[in-house]
C-alpha cells in the first residue's frame, strides 16, 4: 500500500470514527442543557452544517430518528429509548456506541491522574474535609476529584462540530480546486482565486483548535 493510500485509510477511518463520536455524544448528552435555553441536541442540529458530510446511513438514520423525536416527543427521549428501540439495527448501533470504547478501568484512571492532577474542588475544601478526603484507605472518595472526572462534554461536542466543518471546508476546497482547472474569464479566476485563500484561512482556524495537521 502506497503513502497515499496509507493517508486515505486514515482519513476515512478518522470520518468514521468521528461521525460514531457524535452520535455517542446524541444519545450520551443531547437532553443535557449546552446553555440556559438549549439542549445540547439542539445546538448540535443548529450547528450542523449539511447532513451530506455523514457517510454512514446508519449514523444518519439514527441522527435523524433523534432529532424526529426530541422535535415531536421531547419528553420521551433518552438513551434508552434507543437501547431498547424495535429496530433491532438502532438498537444494536445505540448499544455498540455506548459501550465502545468509553469504558474506563480504575487503572486508567489512576494512570491518567498522575499526568493531569486533581480538581480544584478538592483543594478547596476545608482543612478537616481535605484530610479526610486523602486518608489511607480512602481512595475511592478521592478518585472523585481527578480531572478524569471533570466534565468535558462542551469540549467534545465542538470538537466534533469542529471537525465535521473542517470536513465541509476540505470539500469545498477539492470542488473550488477543480473549478479553477477549467477555462474561466480573468475575473472569475480571481473570485476563485480568493474564494481559496478564504477557505484555507477557515481551515487553518479550525485546525489551529483541533490541533491537527493540515494535510496538503
Amino acid at each position: 500500500m502506497t503513502n497515499y493510500e496509507d493517508s486515505t485509510f486514515n482519513l476515512l477511518f478518522k470520518d468514521e470514527l468521528q461521525e460514531r463520536e457524535l452520535a455517542r455524544i446524541l444519545l450520551e448528552y443531547g437532553t443535557r442543557y449546552w446553555d440556559d435555553e438549549q439542549l445540547i441536541a439542539d445546538h448540535i442540529f443548529s450547528e450542523m452544517i449539511d447532513e451530506s458530510l455523514l457517510d454512514n446511513p446508519d449514523i444518519i438514520r439514527l441522527i435523524n430518528t433523534f432529532k424526529d423525536q426530541i422535535r415531536n416527543a421531547p419528553q420521551h427521549i433518552n438513551k434508552n429509548y434507543f437501547v431498547y428501540h424495535p429496530d433491532t439495527k438502532l438498537s444494536s448501533l445505540a448499544v455498540s456506541l455506548l459501550n465502545f470504547p468509553y469504558e474506563e478501568s480504575e487503572h486508567w484512571r489512576r494512570e491518567y491522574s498522575q499526568a493531569t492532577g486533581y480538581q480544584k474542588q478538592l483543594f478547596e475544601q476545608t482543612y478537616e474535609q481535605f484530610i479526610k478526603t486523602v486518608a489511607r484507605g480512602n481512595d475511592h472518595q478521592l478518585m472523585n476529584y481527578l480531572k478524569a472526572e471533570e466534565d468535558r462534554t462542551h469540549e467534545e461536542v465542538q470538537s466534533v462540530l469542529n471537525y465535521l466543518k473542517l470536513r465541509k471546508i476540505k470539500r469545498m476546497l477539492n470542488e473550488n480546486h477543480a473549478d479553477l482547472e477549467k477555462n474561466h474569464s480573468k475575473e472569475e479566476q480571481e473570485v476563485l482565486f480568493r474564494t481559496h485563500e478564504h477557505l484555507k484561512n477557515m481551515e487553518k482556524a479550525i485546525t489551529e483548535k483541533l490541533g491537527t495537521v493540515i494535510l496538503r
